[in-house]
Parts: C-alpha cells; sequence; structure tokens
C-alpha cells in the first residue's frame, strides 16, 4: 500500500522489454498524468522501466491495475495491483 496526500503524484516503476512486444498498460481511478519508458541502455528494445504517475486528486483508497499484454493479444502475460491510500 502506498500512503499519498492529496495534491501530490505518485510513480509506479515496472520492469518492461519493448523487444519482447509486451508493454503494461494501467487502468486507475486516478488520473495519469505521464507515462515514460527508461530504457537500461542504448540498443533499441532494451529492457528498463515504464513509469506511470499519478495525481492524487480525492481522498480514500484508490486501485490501480497494470496489465502486461501485446496490444494486438487478448492475453495477459502480468497483471500486478497497487493500493494508493489518499489522505
Amino acid at each position: 500500500m502506498i500512503t499519498a496526500r492529496v495534491g501530490e503524484t505518485v510513480s509506479l516503476a515496472l520492469p518492461e522489454s519493448p523487444g519482447s512486444g509486451y508493454e503494461w498498460q494501467l487502468t486507475s481511478t486516478l488520473p495519469v498524468v505521464s507515462v515514460e519508458f527508461f530504457p537500461s541502455g542504448s540498443i533499441p528494445g532494451s529492457v528498463g522501466e515504464r513509469v506511470f504517475t499519478v495525481e492524487v486528486t480525492t481522498a480514500g483508497r484508490h486501485e490501480l491495475l497494470a496489465a502486461l499484454i501485446r496490444p494486438w493479444e487478448t492475453a495477459v502475460r502480468d497483471i500486478r495491483t497497487f493500493v494508493v491510500e489518499a489522505i
């Protein structure tokens, strides 16, 4: 569980390998303010981190669901749930 105050932003960093075709997609009750990819190397398709930043706009418990999928497929390879408790 992540605790944050209303008005703050929260960032989630997830490992991703673009060369595999899989990418993280986030479903959130909080607004997503940015999505960035930071490769760990200089070779195209290198592994790295996908970073989602959400803005905490309302108090309460918010669930963020990250799914690792290939956009052209329906199967989900991995799924992760994060909880933000906003005060």
